[in-house]
């Protein structure tokens, strides 16, 4: 089930808080990926598949996957989903308010823990 990406607003760093839409529940993983626009603030998704490379349109969890017209895309690795809190309601056919949007809050997992501490140089990872 490909899921709507989560976008990440601006209410903390980004590797702690993300806004996301329904759909996105607590202990899901996802991809966190950055996307720069030269003339705006980096904004911050959580997909549940890997972006592809630019030219070779492989999937990568984690790096520079190219950029086109001035939008940049980083992958940063893997995050599980810890906490939702409900931030805005839509009310169905029934008049009955359900939450379509919350703050979710992420974690590494541990194989993306481990990557990070390699590419510090940790040698015990």
């Amino acid at each position: 089930m490909r899921r709507n990406p989560a976008l990440l607003s601006t209410i903390g760093d980004y590797k702690e808080k993300a806004l996301v839409y329904s759909g996105w529940q607590v202990g899901d993983v996802g991809i966190l990926v950055s996307v720069d626009i030269k003339t705006r603030p980096t904004s911050w998704r959580l997909y549940d598949t890997p972006p592809l490379e630019n030219l070779s349109r492989k999937p990568r969890e984690r790096g520079w996957c190219g950029s086109t017209n001035g939008v940049s895309i980083t992958a940063h690795g893997k995050k599980r989903v810890t906490r939702l809190t409900p931030i805005s309601f839509d009310i169905d056919e029934d008049g009955v308010q359900r939450p379509d949007s919350f703050v979710a809050w992420l974690e590494p997992t541990d194989a993306d823990a481990d990557a990070d501490a390699k590419l510090l140089g940790d040698e015990t990872a």
